[in-house]
């Protein structure tokens, strides 16, 4: 490096050298920290070892929450439901709302048979044949899962049929349950 006399002692230089790097990495580092920071998401609650997370980018629903994190315990996968009795007769022929009230008694059984419960439910998938029955749906839905705050992540779509053409609706779910004997 050259100065008005012509060069700069290389204890100068390495010492200007060492100078701006340790200010590029303090503020580099610094700079990480506050976006982590701004985008960290919120979380609303914790139901034992699972969060709810409504991430402030995203719409805020009170149907639903946006991300659930799991951090401990046993996810159960519960197979699509109809409203089919345990002898496959299908409950509410033509009625949606029998349909529905079947189809949550039976997630119900299936969830308690892998030793949980309703609350422990973190993700619903539900396929409709009428999307205009949307409000019958919500209102069973919210009887059995709870008005609690902590929402399962959802997804609603229409479809054409279901494997039964008598079917209006299906449901299906991850639960996630925790080792009762360790609290």
């Amino acid at each position: 490096m050259l100065t008005s006399s012509g060069i700069i002692s290389s204890k100068k230089f390495s010492l200007f050298t060492v100078t701006a790097i340790l200010l590029f990495a303090v503020s580099n580092s610094y700079s990480q920290s506050v976006t982590k920071r701004l985008n960290k998401p919120r979380r609303v609650e914790k139901h034992q070892a699972v969060e709810y997370i409504n991430p402030p980018a995203l719409s805020k629903s009170p149907r639903f929450s946006q991300v659930v994190a799991i951090s401990q315990g046993r996810l159960i996968y519960i197979s699509g439901q109809t409203a089919l009795d345990r002898d496959g007769n299908l409950i509410g022929n033509g009625n949606f709302r029998a349909q529905t009230e079947r189809v949550f008694q039976n997630l119900q059984n299936a969830v308690e048979a892998a030793g949980g419960s309703l609350k422990d439910i973190v993700k619903l998938n539900t396929y409709l044949t009428d999307l205009s029955q949307i409000g019958v749906y919500r209102e069973i839905r919210d009887r059995y899962i709870g008005p609690f705050s902590n929402r399962p992540a959802s997804t609603t779509v229409q479809v054409r049929s279901l494997t039964r053409e008598d079917a209006m609706i299906e449901v299906e779910a991850i639960a996630v349950v925790q080792d009762r004997s360790a609290h």
